[in-house]
């Protein structure tokens, strides 16, 4: 394993809650909440850069792992006044991401699982393999958790045509 792959897959776990932070601070600015918005950059602010000096005392792998540590850290302090904010309950949230959530565990065990078992097989014929079952698994599960999407996805596709 070459010395980014680990720092890049930690990254990837975390980039999913970082997109949600964003999205939240976003929609409390769109709803007139700015001091909401700039409380969280503030706690953001003084634990990320906190966390990012410890994580270098372990290299890049430290630098890292801090964002795994830190931004759950930030999100549990925040989330509770970003979404009251936005109008908003966690419990709503919860019920809104934890199909994706589930489906994305399970892609991710399978690629690995899968990955060990194509072992010694050219990385040519592995990754499209891997990219394959994966987006299979994902959105078979998806679709199965949520069986409801294909209507919304439709509706949202129409309405981004008008």
């Amino acid at each position: 394993m070459g010395p980014g792959i680990f720092p890049l897959q930690v990254i990837c776990l975390i980039v999913p809650l970082r997109f949600a932070n964003s999205i939240f601070s976003i929609a409390a600015f769109g709803v007139g909440k700015a001091g909401v918005a700039l409380r969280n950059s503030l706690v953001s602010g003084l634990i990320l850069p906190l966390a990012f000096f410890v994580g270098t005392i372990w290299g890049i792998d430290g630098l890292a792992l801090s964002w795994l540590v830190a931004l759950p850290l930030v999100s549990i302090i925040t989330f509770s006044k970003m979404t009251m904010a936005v109008g908003l309950k966690v419990a709503d949230v919860g019920r809104a991401v934890w199909s994706p959530v589930a489906a994305g565990i399970v892609m991710y065990a399978a690629v690995i699982i899968s990955r060990l078992a194509m072992d010694g097989m050219s990385d040519v014929v592995r990754l499209p393999v891997l990219v394959s079952i994966g987006a299979a698994i994902y959105l078979g599960l998806l679709n199965m958790l949520n069986p409801g999407l294909r209507e919304e996805l439709k509706h949202v596709l129409r309405a981004a045509r008008s």
